[in-house]
């Protein structure tokens, strides 16, 4: 796993979902952000996860999960950075494929928004979570 700091050392922590989302959407292309929700909180205490899929400026895809135990409250949990040769639709399938996971772990997928074209002005879009 990378840690989050070699990906972006300014990236917010211990913030809301919303706030990640705009910090992603302000540094880089943001291509799609998935939240889902837990009927129950896990071991750990999360009640809720956010999964962000961007691309860098050199090209890179990068994806992001953070989790809390509400909206207002989340960290970084686990990133994951493909070269630009892998494309988009490789990292849209290891989102799918946390997603998945999550889903297989009791987490329910509640809210998504892609951006399907890369258009930058989906980074203005907000979210109502």
């Amino acid at each position: 796993m990378n840690t989050i700091p070699a990906l972006s050392p300014t990236l917010p922590t211990a913030t809301s979902h919303l706030a990640m989302r705009e910090w992603i959407a302000g540094n880089e292309t943001l291509l799609a952000s998935f939240l889902l929700t837990r009927a129950a909180p896990s071991a750990s205490g999360d009640a809720i996860c956010g999964l962000f899929v961007s691309r860098a400026e050199n090209g890179d895809y990068l994806l992001r999960l953070c989790a809390g135990s509400d909206n207002h409250c989340m960290v970084w949990v686990d990133d994951c950075r493909t070269p630009s040769h892998f494309g988009r639709g490789y990292a849209d399938a290891l989102a799918q494929a946390w997603i998945g996971r999550l889903e297989a772990n009791a987490w329910r997928l509640d809210w998504s928004a892609r951006n399907r074209s890369g258009d930058p002005s989906f980074n203005l879009l907000s979210v109502a979570a």
